[in-house]
């Protein structure tokens, strides 16, 4: 995501945030990459203790924020997130991309496959308009207590998805 992100022009020199930053990774990965600031935001503060430590290896200079994401307000380049999703806590997944489209100009989000045509009708709901999405397959370990094999092979989706008043024709 990061990558494709980076190529896209959306986070070199741009204002970033990661909405549910967990460990940090992506918030770190856009500093590495040459973000103008980034903003790590994250609810669980063990999780988030975990990202600062992790920042302190590279000598990232990211802020990071203990929150809620729906407490959050301000404008964003990029929105970069891996949101909960919804499959434990249902529709968390459409709140973090609700909030990342006022927040953000451009939002990478990743999503369960096969859930294209409803992911695209939340983000035009939010003023937002998919233009990319690519299929991959991540590991998740094992992290949480409700997680019951020590890894899962999950298919997503990475969307790009642009704020209507930003689209470019």
């Amino acid at each position: 995501m990061l990558h494709f992100a980076y190529m896209q022009g959306d986070i070199e020199g741009r204002k970033v945030i990661d909405l549910g930053c967990g460990n940090g990774i992506l918030s770190i990965g856009a500093w590495l990459l040459g973000a103008k600031t980034v903003t790590g935001v994250e609810i669980d503060n063990k999780l988030l203790q975990l990202a600062i430590q992790n920042s302190k290896v590279f000598k990232a200079q990211i802020k990071w924020l203990n929150l809620d994401i729906r407490e959050l307000k301000g404008e964003y380049d990029t929105v970069l997130q891996n949101p909960p999703f919804g499959t434990k806590k249902r529709s968390t997944d459409i709140l973090f991309l609700k909030k990342a489209l006022q927040l953000g100009k451009v939002v990478y989000s990743i999503h369960k496959s096969g859930n294209r045509l409803f992911i695209s009708k939340k983000a035009r709901e939010n003023r937002g308009i998919v233009t990319h999405v690519l299929q991959r397959e991540i590991q998740i370990p094992w992290c949480y207590i409700f997680h019951i094999k020590p890894k899962y092979t999950v298919e997503v989706e990475v969307y790009r998805i642009v704020r209507q008043n930003q689209v470019k024709l």
